[in-house]
């Protein structure tokens, strides 16, 4: 779990008790409680002199304020202790935030992105709103694959849930990850907008695909599957068999995806909904969301 927050005491005492041990991260202005284990002798005989505490999950960068507090009893009766004191570390970190591209000549914000491109307009509304940005070489590379875990937190953002910054990563491979550290893993799965795969695992570095964007968009609206119309879900590959199809049909007639919305997505007949997720189609999504 990465970090253990131990206190000794000099010589084995009798008994110990434990009535609090706490981590709170103070660098935030909030101080955020961190979800922790704690020990004590007696409860785990290799402690010996020693009570401790492990966080759930690993520590993001910041300052921590530890206390552990109880009683302690070396033979002479019971007295309070109450211990306090902090330490700074560095953990793991989401991909560096780039500054707002200025517009090039002609206008645009982008070396890659034409003003004819079809989601120039989506892809400038984020820009303008804070939501995305480019790569230091001026580039938005709108061709590129975005993961589970970036499209995760755009989710998130857009939607205005509160980031589970200190709860425990609710995947085996997302402890550590930057998405989990910050909380945006959590507060997805807490709103029910991604529940993972049937082994237990978030893959957050996976390409997410169309069917996974659009449920997670859909989720993020507070739409719910939907079965299908008379006539059929929206798409010729989208049948009833499919995991997806309820959450196709509600994302279709909400106009976040299919030729309703603002910016047009996925508009032809076919979905193709195991196609990875372009940066492009993931501007036009999210740009249709936060027009809702």
């Amino acid at each position: 779990m990465g970090y253990t927050v131990t206190l000794t005491f000099e010589k084995r005492p009798v008994a110990v008790t434990l009535s609090a041990a706490t981590l709170t991260l103070a660098s935030d202005g909030g101080g955020s409680g961190v979800q922790v284990m704690s020990f004590r002798p007696g409860h785990d005989d290799h402690l010996n002199s020693t009570v401790a505490m492990i966080p759930y999950s690993p520590l993001a960068a910041g300052t921590y304020e530890v206390r552990f507090a109880g009683t302690v009893d070396f033979g002479q009766g019971p007295a309070a202790y109450d211990e306090r004191w902090s330490f700074t570390t560095v953990g793991a970190s989401p991909p560096p935030v780039q500054p707002q591209p200025q517009p090039q000549p002609g206008g645009q914000l982008f070396s890659d992105v034409s003003p004819d491109h079809p989601a120039a307009g989506a892809i400038a509304h984020l820009v303008s709103v804070g939501a995305i940005s480019g790569y230091p070489d001026g580039t938005y590379r709108p061709s590129s694959q975005v993961t589970r875990a970036e499209f995760a937190k755009l989710v998130v953002e857009a939607a205005g849930w509160t980031r589970g910054t200190g709860e425990p990563p609710p995947f085996a491979d997302s402890a550590g990850h930057w998405a989990a550290q910050l909380g945006y893993i959590q507060a997805a799965v807490r709103a029910g907008a991604i529940n993972g795969f049937p082994d237990g695992t978030f893959r957050p570095q996976d390409p997410v695909t169309r069917a996974q964007a659009l449920k997670m968009a859909a989720a993020a609206c507070g739409l719910r599957e939907e079965p299908a119309p008379p006539g059929g879900y929206p798409y010729a590959d989208v049948h009833g068999g499919l995991w997806y199809a309820g959450w196709t049909q509600s994302a279709r007639a909400a106009g976040l995806i299919g030729g309703a919305g603002r910016w047009p997505l996925w508009t032809s007949a076919a979905l193709h909904g195991d196609t990875h997720m372009t940066r492009a189609e993931a501007a036009l999504l999210i740009s249709n969301l936060l027009s809702r």
